[in-house]
């Protein structure tokens, strides 16, 4: 078991019913890594996913199929970053 704190960023576009048969994936990652912060990035209409579970430590949203997709994939990118 790996007792390292650590920063996990899981991405999964697409409506809320993709969402929630993500948590399976969602806990298994808890389960491995229990002490680990978990990231979810969904598109806008998809965050309400953090609200049914509480395996999510934090949400991003990024809108990849509106006209400025790519801006927000480069901004994406930076929150990751930082």
């Amino acid at each position: 078991m790996n007792t390292k704190k650590s920063k996990i960023l899981a991405i999964n576009y697409g409506g809320i019913g993709d969402e929630i048969l993500f948590f399976p994936t969602l806990q298994s990652i808890k389960d491995s890594f229990p002490s680990s912060t978990l990231t979810l990035v969904t598109e806008p209409r998809s965050k309400s996913a953090k609200t049914l579970t509480d395996l999510i430590d934090n949400l991003i949203t990024c809108d990849i199929k509106g006209r400025k997709k790519f801006i927000n994939i480069l901004k994406l990118l930076l929150v990751i970053w930082s």
